[in-house]
This record gives structure tokens, sequence and C-alpha cells, in this order.
């Protein structure tokens, strides 16, 4: 799946994964101290934020790869609760299962590009 493919000379999903789970590691320690920040703000791409969350959540590959990644300069919200843990409280979109598998169930054919549009002449 997705998660695991990794482009040449680039990262995986799982890569990211590593790296959002280090850096939750860091914000942990950040928040266990005393002088703790209220409200934490975290810019970054989407994927990163969608393996933060899957990480944070601890979502499966399978509901990870089911969600899109956040628009552009989107946002993501988590509040923290009364039991001290936190709930996201802003959605994200779901992929169409022909998203997903493009090619196999989708309405495409394999050697169409989604992004392609007809000829005018038919």
């Amino acid at each position: 799946g997705t998660f695991f493919f990794r482009f040449r000379n680039g990262e995986s999903g799982a890569d990211v994964y590593d790296r959002a789970s280090t850096f939750l590691e860091s914000l942990f320690r950040e928040l266990d101290s005393t002088d703790a920040a209220q409200n934490i703000v975290i810019v970054s791409h989407g994927l990163f934020i969608r393996l933060f969350l899957m990480r944070y959540f601890r979502w499966s590959v399978e509901k990870f790869e089911s969600l899109r990644n956040i628009s552009n300069c989107g946002m993501v919200q988590m509040e923290l609760q009364d039991d001290c843990s936190y709930e996201l409280v802003t959605g994200l979109e779901t992929r169409a299962h022909s998203q997903i598998s493009r090619g196999e169930c989708g309405p495409e054919s394999a050697d169409e590009s989604p992004d392609e549009s007809p000829d005018e002449d038919g």
C-alpha cells in the first residue's frame, strides 16, 4: 500500500511515521515540563500531519490509507479532554475505495490517467 511505498531517493510513509514518532516523544517530554505551553501549533505538510495523527491515536495502516491529507493551509485541531487525553475535533476526509486502489475498481481504465480529460472529438 501507500504507507510502505518508497519513492526513489525519497521516504515511505513508514519512514515519515518513524520521524513522527520521534517528534511525538520530544513533544511529550516538553509537555511534561512544568512550564509547558497551553497551546501548541504544529505547521507541516499533509502527509506528516496524517502520520502524526496515526501515531498519536494508534490508527492502523488501513485507517491511515483510508484518509486524505488535509488541504493546503488546512487545519487539524486536537482538544484536551477532562481525562487528560486529546480528541480530534476536526475530521479528515475519507478516500473512496477507487481512489485508494486506483485502476483496479475505479471508473478509469488502467491506461488512462484520472487527471486526463477526454478529447473534445470524443
